[in-house]
């Protein structure tokens, strides 16, 4: 396996105790959509573990996160959340 996957998963591992399970699944569909990414060579690994530890924050507040969501004109977002109807 790839190290920078491995160390993904690592990383979910720790991050994902505390959470409920439906906190922890939206959270490991981040890490397994950056992990597609990485394999299309579409992220950087830096950028990817600051994506998913700030995902983590949000998640833990009771945001549903999303993460590389595309928008308009060929702008990507790197972190989409939503709660009670805002979004972030």
């Amino acid at each position: 396996m790839d190290v920078f996957k491995a160390r993904l998963e690592r990383l979910y591992e720790e991050l994902r105790n505390g959470l409920k399970p439906p906190e922890a699944d939206n959270l490991l569909s981040i890490v397994k959509l950056i992990c597609k990414l990485w394999d299309r060579r579409a992220v950087k690994s830096n950028h990817s573990v600051m994506e998913i530890v700030c995902a983590w924050h949000l998640i833990r507040q009771g945001y549903k996160v999303q993460v590389e969501v595309d928008l308009e004109n060929d702008l990507i977002c790197d972190l989409y959340a939503i709660k009670d109807g805002d979004s972030l």
